[in-house]
């Protein structure tokens, strides 16, 4: 089965609940949520039949993701920003330097998945999914917001021409995010 590079998921067994994390779309909000509501922390290779399961992930606008996912790059490297080699990097198509910035359709491909929630929307749709499913999710731990300066640093020095490159290359997620299937607690099944 293709998905999570280790196949990491937060899974609720007994009801054949999975949530798999995305790095830089609240997978450490969501772990501590799914924590406190008795969710463990698999392999999704240990699923019997993925089909079977009800699985649902978080997504993130791509340039949103790319900055933020920079921005942690450079922190746990202890880099300093250049915008000369941000653009350089850009420009030669090296927009994947770790997990926190590999594309976000990497980590899903292949399985059946049944919601796509916008970290954008993601208190709102977390509180509906968890009223669906009979949890109360309406108590999202905060989420992380390190590297604020450095963000808009990356943010600030991008050209127009570098966010069409991004965009480009995260063109699956771009889709992924625009067609996402939101959660329907009307039509049931999603």
């Amino acid at each position: 089965m293709k998905g999570h590079a280790n196949g990491l998921a937060w899974v609720y067994p007994e009801r054949r609940l999975a949530f798999v994390p995305i790095p830089k779309c609240a997978s450490t909000s969501m772990k501590r949520l799914l924590d406190q509501h008795g969710f463990e922390s698999r392999n999704l290779r240990d699923l019997d039949d993925p089909h079977d399961w009800m699985i649902w992930t978080v997504i993130r606008d791509p340039l949103a993701r790319f900055v933020s996912g920079w921005s942690e790059f450079l922190a746990r490297a202890s880099m300093s920003f250049s915008a000369q080699k941000l653009h350089r990097e850009i420009e030669i198509g090296r927009l994947t330097v770790d997990e926190h910035t590999q594309r976000q359709s990497w980590f899903v491909d292949g399985l059946p998945l049944d919601a796509v929630i916008r970290f954008e929307c993601l208190a709102e749709d977390m509180a509906v999914l968890g009223r669906c499913l009979g949890f109360d999710f309406s108590d999202l731990p905060v989420r992380n917001s390190g590297n604020g300066q450095l963000k808009q640093a990356i943010l600030a020095c991008l050209t127009e021409a570098d966010r069409a490159s991004i965009l480009h290359y995260y063109a699956a997620d771009v889709i992924l995010h625009a067609n996402r299937k939101p959660f329907d607690p009307y039509g049931g099944a999603l």
